[in-house]
């Protein structure tokens, strides 16, 4: 187990927990580990009254990860793509008995081609919660009310302090774009898009 989880630590934990009654939550402050690490310390010391797993393989060096393995990680990160190594480390351990190094673990994922990249984007299109909410709002909204606003890139022109804006519009309606924005430098994205819907006298911003 990496150091992080070391037996003292460990102590640390059981005695924060039941002889002084510290909530999990101030726990995972003091301690530094995730909140998965400290419910495995607490559940081997309940279940073995231990600080470690007995059931574990014996220390010494640390075993390649076999084909079932990887399932299981794979599995693991299917249902929570952003879980800790620490995390998948104490779940390897718990359920199929096989201590890894974090290094190993590390390793594993780049072969799988799952990256921090590819893992922050799937746990954002699994945040169903946030999805609902939105589509709870834009129902509210008819088709002919909604315009998206693409990026635009602000371009100082020569030296006379004019700037271009470049606006593109997706909607029902086809919308314009307007230049005289100021204070804004050369080369400078800007997320706040000035527009005008040709069809009605309003100006719309994001």
């Amino acid at each position: 187990m990496p150091a992080a989880t070391s037996t003292q630590l460990r102590e640390r934990v059981i005695v924060w927990y039941h002889e002084m009654h510290i909530p999990i939550d101030e726990i995972v402050t003091l301690s530094g580990l995730s909140r998965a690490t400290v419910y495995n310390i607490l559940q081997i010391y309940n279940n073995h009254g231990s600080l470690h797993n007995p059931l574990n393989l014996p220390s010494g060096r640390h075993r390649n990860l076999e084909a079932g393995d990887l399932t299981y990680i794979q599995g693991l990160l299917s249902a929570n793509p952003t879980m800790f190594l620490d995390e998948i480390q104490d779940h390897l351990a718990e359920t199929r008995n096989i201590e890894v190094s974090i290094a190993t673990l590390s390793r594993t994922l780049r072969n799988l081609a799952i990256t921090h990249k590819s893992v922050a984007k799937e746990a954002l299109e699994r945040d169903e919660l946030l999805r609902a909410t939105w589509q709870g709002e834009i129902s509210r909204y008819s088709e002919d009310q909604l315009v998206f606003l693409d990026e635009a890139i602000l371009m100082r022109d020569g030296g006379d302090g004019h700037q271009l804006a470049k606006l593109v519009c997706y909607g029902p309606h086809f919308c314009e774009g307007r230049s005289g924005l100021s204070m804004l430098s050369r080369q400078v994205r800007c997320h706040c898009l000035e527009g005008r819907h040709t069809d009605a006298d309003e100006e719309l911003f994001t």
